[in-house]
């Protein structure tokens, strides 16, 4: 798939956008700012909104298509979607998506005092429209539950829609603030990340070691894109340490950190999630779905799905009518 970014194929056909999805009752600033949290195991097809998102990405994985590229998406993966971009989900686990969502009005407020918003402005405008700059950044835990934090402070800010929502009031101000906030933090690891790269082009890391997050979430980026195109082989957890020059307990302690479970325990995961997928669609026998994912024994796969998924696959294969 091509990697370039053209500003020209962005689309503005009104058929294509999504519309507000913030409901007033949980909406601020009038209903221009709200924050939803996804728990979703599906495909989110493409689809642009003309209102900002800001993502972050705090249980599972899942594939995100952006640019006319595909990028593994992990936990502590935290980035904006600019006006009008088409963007799509492939989800494979069950997986946690919160979202702050704010239309570009929200950014003409002058809820701030004029000095700040001069020191802060050109920082928060490369952030809004980043050009082929634009990036997934992975946040250490540190600023991971500090972004938490400032997210919780707008969701909780939420009143309960008696009345009519006033953007003059004290928690509308201090969700306009917290909104800056995570903009500024994400500008902030957005630079220095593009500052990492810049040095890592003159200077390579050496195999095996890793100087920053970014480098850890990059190693644990390649690990499930190749798990997810050789489900269907054997694999173990050396050729998935050899994949990446590490050594098995190196890997393992990596993996770990970043998703919360080990490479094989997260391999077995995604190949019955995908078998979940296959069953679904009810084109292949039981057999054939457990091929597909890397299961030779159609008896150890059944063992391994039930204690997943709490059943049988056979139950997932559609009725006939």
């Amino acid at each position: 798939m091509c990697n370039q970014w053209d500003k020209t194929n962005i689309h503005h056909d009104p058929s294509e956008l999504l519309a507000w999805p913030v409901e007033p009752r949980s909406s601020r600033l009038s209903g221009r700012l709200g924050v939803l949290d996804y728990n979703v195991r599906q495909q989110v097809s493409v689809h642009a909104h003309p209102f900002y998102e800001l993502v972050l990405i705090n249980r599972g994985s899942c594939m995100h298509q952006f640019r006319g590229r595909e990028e593994v998406l992990i936990p502590g993966d935290f980035f904006l979607i600019p006006l009008y971009e088409p963007h799509a989900y492939s989800i494979y686990d069950e997986t946690e998506i919160i979202n702050c969502l704010f239309q570009p009005s929200v950014l003409n407020s002058s809820q701030t005092e004029p000095e700040q918003k001069t020191v802060q402005k050109p920082a928060i405008e490369r952030m809004l429209d980043p050009g082929p700059s634009w990036r997934v950044v992975h946040l250490p835990p540190g600023q991971l539950a500090y972004v938490h934090s400032l997210l919780q402070q707008i969701s909780s800010g939420v009143r309960s829609g008696e009345g009519p929502l006033n953007p003059a009031d004290l928690d509308d101000s201090v969700c306009y603030h917290c909104l800056y906030l995570l903009l500024l933090e994400l500008a902030r690891h957005s630079e220095k990340t593009l500052l990492h790269d810049n040095s890592q082009r003159s200077a390579p890391v050496s195999p095996g070691i890793f100087s920053s997050s970014d480098d850890g979430r990059l190693v644990i980026g390649t690990l499930l894109a190749f798990m997810q195109t050789h489900l269907r082989q054997p694999m173990t957890l050396q050729q998935l340490a050899n994949q990446v020059h590490l050594s098995e307990g190196h890997c393992r302690r990596l993996f770990v950190r970043y998703t919360g479970y080990s490479p094989m325990a997260f391999l077995n995961r995604l190949r019955l999630n995908q078998a979940l997928s296959l069953l679904e669609k009810g084109d292949q026998t039981v057999r054939e779905v457990a091929e597909q994912v890397g299961f030779p024994d159609p008896g150890y796969f059944t063992r391994r799905f039930r204690r997943q998924m709490q059943a049988v696959p056979r139950d997932f294969l559609p009725r006939l009518s």
